[in-house]
């Protein structure tokens, strides 16, 4: 990995946590362009991102007790 594609590495991983400027966003871009290897790490990071993403939210609602839970724990509990 040359010094143009580790600066690449970084810039695409660092837009997923925050606005790139603009001339971060042209390096990026142009690099893109030219370097295959770096466009597929790219992606293949965009869709990790967006899975961890889906998962964490369905995570979320599994953690979401029902009525009946609620209920039964409530029961469990000793009275105040």
């Amino acid at each position: 990995m040359n010094h143009y594609c580790r600066q690449a590495s970084r810039l695409v991983s660092d837009r997923l946590d925050r606005d790139l400027t603009l001339r971060e966003r042209l390096h990026l871009w142009l690099h893109l362009a030219m370097c295959g290897l770096c466009r597929g790490n790219a992606r293949a990071l965009k869709q990790m991102h967006r899975l961890l993403r889906e998962r964490a939210a369905q995570m979320d609602d599994d953690a979401r007790l029902d009525a009946e839970q609620r209920r039964r724990i409530a029961e469990a509990l000793p009275p105040e």
